[in-house]
């Protein structure tokens, strides 16, 4: 399995995560509630950049941090402020 497989493999489970919380789940969104929980635990991280037009998108390059970290992750969802 390639590594563009396994990352957009990740974003999908955290994009299934989020709708089963009532959660929008598109790129934007995924990539930005990504990019704060990796910077509350000190994590490496890609913003989201709306011109960004090529296959690694910031939920992508985010996403298999976060499933490392996912018990955490879940948490972070419950006290996020929308």
């Amino acid at each position: 399995m390639s590594n563009l497989q396994r990352m957009t493999n990740a974003s999908y489970g955290i994009e299934k995560y989020l709708r089963s919380k009532g959660l929008k789940s598109n790129i934007a969104f995924v990539s930005k509630i990504t990019a704060k929980f990796l910077k509350s635990k000190g994590l490496p991280y890609t913003n989201y950049n709306p011109r960004y037009k090529g296959l690694f998108t910031a939920n992508i390059c985010n996403a298999e941090s976060v499933q490392e970290n996912f018990e955490e992750f879940k948490q972070f969802v419950e006290t996020y402020k929308y």
